[in-house]
């Protein structure tokens, strides 16, 4: 018998016969892989004996992995932590994806992942979103995890998981059945893993379909068949019939899918997506802006744990060292010190602008002089900043740091964020 259909209660019984239904998905796909989408769905043949695995409010958390009490399908929200006083940060809030500006196959993965995104958005939870557990037919058993809802055993999760300490006994609870809080997330598979091991798996479908041959034409598949193609296997599988008619329990199509995911492509999704540190007009090539932004966006991910208390405090100690692979001394006479940073900064090293003069590599301050960071766009909407939590220079936030440091007890000395360009 079906666990959840044990319990009479009214709203537990529709969201078992609603995932219940959601798990035939691929059985009119035809895929013989997993689904990576917004929710984890797996495959079966026709009569094979399906095991769902224990519901998620019947299950208790263990260990670092926190039950959060949501519903399936609820999204949880990301919230880092640092230590109080000057130079903490973090914050780790969800911003919008940085591009990664790689063409494989002439498809731009920045697009062509947009372009999906977009129809898989609906109520996907974002980077924290955390799936129903359960076991496909060859018995492998977990959850998807995060925004494109990855399942555990992915090889593109897990071979990111597992580069992080203590990632291998991450994986392991959660195929045991736990539920991994928003944290564990942010620790084990942050959000710039996620979109990195989603756009490798793109880059590997589209050099794979490439030598493919489409049926329609004779030839490989190029161009707009060639997205269709791959957005076909991300839907419903390497394996699924090419331009399958079956479709999932909402009505979508394998071939619709396609044909959704390429019209995204060509008209909406390539605005979606700027390269960091490219397309400024108003930058000068050789201009001090430029190679501060070009050394930023290039500093994505840098280890700063050398930095003060082993990374955790080390926002301004990463900014520094991003200006000096700029080929810029120092700022500040504590240039580990953001208050002193800020000294320097206004005592003639750099001139302050407003947040509408602002370009691609201006400097800015958050409210109490608690943060610092590296405006990467024009008008400084798209930060980069470091992570206390990770030890690592690859905070994206917006320029107002997700609001994480509007409640700082320090409010008074710097009450808004402030943002200034370096002059010498």
């Amino acid at each position: 018998m079906i666990p959840c259909l044990t319990s009479l209660n009214s709203d537990f019984l529709l969201r078992c016969l609603t995932g219940f239904c959601k798990y035939f998905r691929n059985v009119y796909l035809q895929t013989l892989s997993y689904f990576i989408g917004p929710v984890p769905f797996f495959t079966y043949k026709v009569g094979m004996p399906i095991f769902i695995g224990r519901p998620d409010w019947q299950g208790a958390s263990r260990g670092y992995s926190e039950s959060t009490g949501a519903k399936v399908g609820d999204a949880v929200p990301t919230k880092g932590f640092s230590d109080p006083g000057f130079g903490g940060d973090d914050g780790e809030e969800e911003s919008p994806t940085l591009c990664s500006g790689k063409v494989v196959q002439g498809v731009s993965l920045d697009a062509l992942a947009n372009a999906i995104q977009s129809i898989e958005s609906r109520g996907s939870g974002g980077y924290s979103a955390v799936g129903t557990y359960g076991c496909d037919g060859s018995g492998l058993c977990g959850r998807g995890l995060g925004k494109y809802q990855f399942m555990n055993y992915n090889e593109y999760a897990a071979t990111r998981i597992t580069a992080r300490s203590g990632g291998q006994a991450f994986l392991d609870r959660v195929r045991k059945g736990d539920r991994p809080s928003a944290n564990d997330l942010a620790r084990f598979f942050p959000p710039e893993d996620q979109d990195a091991a989603f756009q490798g798996s793109l880059a590997d479908k589209l050099k794979t379909t490439a030598k493919q041959i489409d049926p329609k034409t004779g030839k490989p598949f190029v161009g707009n068949r060639l997205i269709e193609r791959v957005a076909q296997k991300h839907f419903a599988g390497d394996y699924s019939a090419i331009d399958g008619g079956g479709s999932d329990d909402l009505g979508t199509s394998t071939y619709g899918y396609g044909v959704k995911a390429r019209s995204n492509y060509g008209q909406s999704s390539k605005a979606k997506c700027q390269e960091l540190g490219v397309g400024n007009k108003s930058l000068t090539a050789g201009s001090l802006n430029a190679r501060i932004a070009n050394a930023a966006t290039s500093a994505f991910g840098m280890d700063t744990s050398a930095g003060p208390k082993g990374g955790r405090e080390a926002c301004a100690w990463s900014v520094n060292r991003v200006l000096s692979k700029a080929g810029i001394q120092p700022v500040g006479a504590n240039p580990d010190y953001v208050p002193s940073v800020a000294a320097d900064l206004k005592a003639g090293r750099g001139v302050r602008v407003s947040p509408s003069q602002a370009k691609a590599g201006d400097i800015i301050l958050a409210k109490g002089y608690e943060h610092i960071g590296i405006c990467v766009n024009d008008g400084c909407s798209q930060v980069l900043s470091n992570s206390s939590s990770r030890a690592s220079f690859r905070w994206k936030s917006d320029r107002t740091f997700g609001g994480y440091y509007n409640n700082s007890a320090y409010i008074r000395e710097a009450p808004t964020e402030e943002i200034y360009r370096v002059v010498k």
